[in-house]
């Protein structure tokens, strides 16, 4: 796939979680840094290896952003976390391009070195260094010049890994991890690694679904809303006889056009109808922060696309004030879609669709061609949106549905 390079993806993945909330991600970055290095001190796995493994240590905790309070997860570990870990190991095990047994091994950072070595579970060794990187980033930052690795001493063999601990210190004396994570100059180094980091086609087609299924993490509606967008624009592409590079763009550009919304309050995203016009004109800026977020990263056409969402056909849109004819029928399908998919996120009733759709067009909202396509062709779409959207949330859904399985076995 030339629309994306496999290290964008992890760079675009980490900085949405960051408009999202910031310090999760940061904390994730320099437990990665941590136990990438005591990896490479071991010397047992190539380069690509440890791009993956840094993938997934920076997302360790992306289930705190569905199931946690913030303000308390960053706090010392003073209670049960094990619902983030769990809902973070299934997202990344259903939605991304990751191996059940690696991704499981954020299940258990937060349970005492003593109780996972006995479950005999698999990639324990790389469970260990996660738990004892995750407890000296947490203490570290919470006690500043008073840290030290000797308060871990007394808890080695039960909480602690002694064979982790030992790791960690030869690698801090060979690497001096604590100067380099206070001068940032960690972040270099990682970034060269992340050159290594590889994914095959089919896997960075499922990582762009990724970025888009990460707005569930802050709304349910709204992934709701992007899962009918993007088969809308599918139907209507094929409809309106896109060639196969303009379809393709234009279906990846559905997938991430709303990722700026993770930097605004749920209650936003979901009733912008009631948000003043002071802090209406804020949130049109999501637009503008999905464009600096795409650009240089994925291909120019789709962030094009993606980035006209909101204009209208009249030139009364935002954020450029563009119209019909400044245009390409991708753009003027994906801002039809947009708009229509907030029409169908409940049952449709096609008469009043059709009269709102036609409504909006009498005042300049779409191209007339757009909506001949859609009103000459509602049956189809309805239906195929439906099906279609069910099936693009089918692996979210089994993910909910797992999580709420084992959160209720485990009491």
């Amino acid at each position: 796939m030339e629309y994306i390079h496999s290290k964008d993806i992890f760079y675009l993945l980490r900085d949405m979680l960051k408009l999202f909330d910031r310090r999760p991600i940061v904390h994730g970055g320099k437990v990665a840094y941590y136990v990438y290095k005591m990896l490479e001190l071991e010397g047992q796995l190539e380069d690509f290896e440890l791009a993956d493994v840094v993938f997934l240590m920076t997302f360790h905790d992306i289930g705190a952003y569905k199931t946690e309070d913030m303000e308390q997860m960053i706090k010392f570990e003073t209670k049960d976390f094990r619902a983030h870990s769990l809902y973070g190991q299934l997202f990344l095990h259903y939605l991304a391009p990751l191996d059940e047994d690696f991704a499981k091994v954020i299940t258990y950072h937060h349970m005492n070195h003593k109780t996972f070595s006995e479950l005999r579970i698999p990639n324990s060794e790389l469970v260990s260094y996660l738990h004892l990187a995750e407890a000296i980033d947490i203490y570290k930052g919470s006690l500043g010049e008073k840290f030290s690795l000797d308060i871990f001493k007394k808890n080695l063999g039960t909480k602690f890994s002694h064979e982790a601990f030992d790791l960690f210190c030869k690698a801090n004396q060979e690497y001096h991890l604590f100067e380099q994570i206070n001068s940032g100059a960690y972040k270099q180094e990682v970034d060269e690694l992340m050159n290594f980091f590889i994914m095959t086609n089919k896997d960075k087609e499922k990582a762009l679904q990724l970025l888009m299924f990460t707005l569930s993490l802050k709304s349910g509606i709204m992934i709701n809303r992007s899962a009918i967008c993007v088969a809308l624009c599918e139907k209507l592409g094929t409809l309106m006889r896109l060639n196969d590079t303009q379809w393709k763009n234009l279906v990846y550009a559905a997938y991430v056009h709303d990722i700026g919304y993770l930097a605004f309050q749920k209650s936003w995203i979901e009733n912008p109808e009631k948000l003043s016009a002071a802090n209406m004109e804020k949130f049109a800026q999501h637009t503008l922060l999905m464009e600096q977020l795409l650009k240089n990263r994925i291909k120019r056409e789709v962030v094009v696309i993606a980035a006209t969402h909101h204009e209208r056909a009249d030139g009364q849109g935002y954020p450029r004030r563009l119209a019909e004819k400044q245009m390409s029928i991708s753009q003027l399908i994906l801002q039809f879609s947009d708009t229509i998919a907030d029409m169908m996120v409940t049952p449709v009733n096609q008469d009043k669709v059709i009269e709102k759709v036609r409504l909006k067009t009498n005042a300049g909202w779409f191209s007339t061609a757009v909506t001949k396509a859609f009103i000459d062709n509602i049956n189809d779409i309805t239906e195929y949106a439906e099906t279609r959207s069910a099936e693009i949330l089918q692996n979210l859904n089994e993910l909910d549905k797992q999580y709420d399985k084992i959160k209720e076995a485990n009491g």
